[in-house]
């Protein structure tokens, strides 16, 4: 199915189901434009949206579906990635063998190996190469969706499961016309849910994108870094030949590459440059995933000293907060606070309370307070800790870190 086809469709109802939000956004933009070519004023808005999104507008529909089919998914609540992490951390940490694990890595790969699992339909009799690994993870597993199932929680992958009993059952209505756009491979479980749609009516179309006729040219690397090394010459190679092209490197799992990437394209296009500081602003390419706010400085020592105000903080982690410009008087006592982070390390010193610090800032007959500024503010902050209390709502918790801070 060609655009104007799928135009036309769209404005007799047919809802088009993306592989990401970028494809929508980039469809709904070239509908719009349709529209207005056609001299239209108003428009009813169309529905072009991911499949994940179409999944979970068809979750929250479960409250209108009445019957005991859906009577024991209502209370059900929807755990967040980060909640997921948490959970599978748990699980892994109360399992066997966690001392010699990375538990926050190992969780996310488990975590990715259930939704793998689910969406093509693997079960725990699949052939495995190591079977230690699969005996391991299934006990995992087990704990895993035996803690969803106590606390009543589901899961992302659960979703799809609960969504598709329910059309399969007929309590949900569904599109009468689906366009698929950019799902070039559909896992066994979307095939799954495809065929139950066909079956009950739903007319089912691929829109066919604008495809380059470009040859396609595969080069293998023998690592990540390597290949970050290859895309960025390459792109510099490019940009070098025709300085308005426009080029777009899809990366998976960019957030874990990240680092890798951009060292990679700083070392490319500015070789003399040693430090991300010194970048221009204006730099020939950009990154579209932002950082996380605990990849920032300010952030990262703020919540650095929320923890120390309540356990202490060991010695390499004292140093980067002893030479951090973010707290109070940080450039002006800086000579000091690194005399002071000497000591430390002279004494042995492995780690320290906030207590202990006041105690090493307060003067005595050798010598005058250490670190002046610093020590009346932390006589403020252990005013504050006296008063804290032990048990508060969210809001509470919230001015208190505020005034911490």
């Amino acid at each position: 199915m060609n655009f104007p086809e799928s135009f036309d469709a769209i404005k007799n109802g047919a809802v088009v189901i993306t592989v990401n939000q970028r494809l929508a956004r980039h469809l709904l933009s070239k509908v719009e434009q349709a529209y207005i070519a056609e001299g239209a004023v108003t428009w009813l808005s169309p529905s072009i949206i991911p499949f994940d999104t179409w999944l979970m507008q068809h979750w929250q529909e479960r409250f209108a579906v009445v019957g005991d089919s859906v009577s024991s998914l209502l209370n059900k609540t929807l755990l967040k990635p980060e909640q997921v992490q948490v959970l599978w951390q748990q699980v892994i940490r109360d399992g066997n063998g966690s001392e010699l694990l990375n538990v926050p890595a190992t969780a996310k790969a488990a975590n990715s190996a259930r939704q793998f699992a689910l969406a093509w339909g693997i079960n725990s009799k699949s052939g495995i190469n190591d079977p230690i690994d699969q005996a391991t993870f299934n006990d995992w597993h087990v704990q895993y969706k035996a803690l969803l199932a106590k606390n009543n929680w589901i899961d992302t992958p659960s979703v799809f499961e609960a969504v598709y009993g329910l059309i399969a059952q007929g309590s949900m209505q569904t599109p009468k016309h689906i366009i698929l756009a950019g799902v070039d491979v559909f896992t066994t479980s979307q095939g799954k849910l495809w065929a139950l749609l066909r079956k009950q009516g739903c007319e089912i179309d691929t829109l066919n994108l604008d495809k380059s006729t470009k040859n396609v040219q595969v080069i293998t690397s023998a690592d990540v870094k390597g290949e970050s090394w290859l895309i960025a010459q390459w792109t510099r190679e490019q940009l070098t030949n025709n300085p308005n092209a426009n080029i777009g490197v899809v990366v998976p799992d960019l957030q874990s590459q990240r680092q890798d990437l951009e060292t990679a394209f700083m070392r490319t296009f500015y070789p003399s440059i040693t430090y991300n500081v010194n970048l221009p602003l204006n730099k020939p390419y950009n990154v579209s995933l932002g950082l996380s706010l605990s990849h920032y400085a300010p952030v990262q020592q703020a919540l650095r000293l929320l923890r120390f105000f309540s356990q202490g903080l060991v010695l390499n982690e004292l140093g980067e907060m002893f030479r951090s410009p973010f707290i109070s008087a940080g450039q002006a006592e800086w000579g000091e606070r690194a005399s002071l982070d000497v000591r430390l390390r002279e004494r042995g010193i492995l780690k320290l309370s906030i207590k202990q610090l006041r105690t090493w800032l307060a003067p005595n007959e050798q010598q005058d307070a250490l670190c002046p500024i610093w020590a009346v503010s932390i006589n403020g902050v252990m005013a504050l800790l006296d008063t804290r209390p032990n048990r508060t709502n969210a809001s509470d918790w919230a001015d208190l870190f505020r005034r911490l801070l």
